[in-house]
C-alpha cells in the first residue's frame, strides 16, 4: 500500500546508500512535522522512520568497524582531517 506523500518504491525498501536512508528519514520528519496526517498514516511514518534510523545506525557501525579495521578509529580519522561530527551521531537523530 502506498502512503499519501511518499515517494515511489521507498516504504519498506532499503535504500541504496547511508545518504539515501538519511534523506528519507529528512523526508519523514518533515511530514511528520508540517503535515496534517491520520493518526494511521502518522503510526506507518512514525514506524518507517524507525526503521530509517536503524539502518543509519547500522551503516554508520559499519564504517566505524571499517576505520578500526584499517587500522584507526573514528577519533584519529578526524584528527586527520576526515569528517567526523560528533554533533550529527545517529543516537542525535530524531526517532
Amino acid at each position: 500500500m502506498k502512503l499519501p506523500g511518499s515517494a515511489p518504491g521507498e516504504k519498506g525498501e532499503t535504500p541504496a546508500s547511508f545518504e539515501e536512508a538519511l534523506a528519507r528519514l529528512e523526508q519523514i520528519v518533515q511530514q511528520l512535522e508540517g503535515q496534517e496526517l491520520s493518526l494511521e498514516e502518522t503510526l506507518a511514518r512514525y514506524e518507517e522512520g524507525s526503521k530509517r534510523v536503524e539502518e543509519c545506525r547500522r551503516r554508520l557501525d559499519a564504517a566505524e568497524q571499517r576505520i578500526r579495521t584499517l587500522g584507526g578509529s573514528p577519533e584519529d580519522a578526524e584528527e586527520a582531517g576526515g569528517k567526523t561530527d560528533q554533533n550529527e551521531s545517529a543516537h542525535d537523530l530524531p526517532f
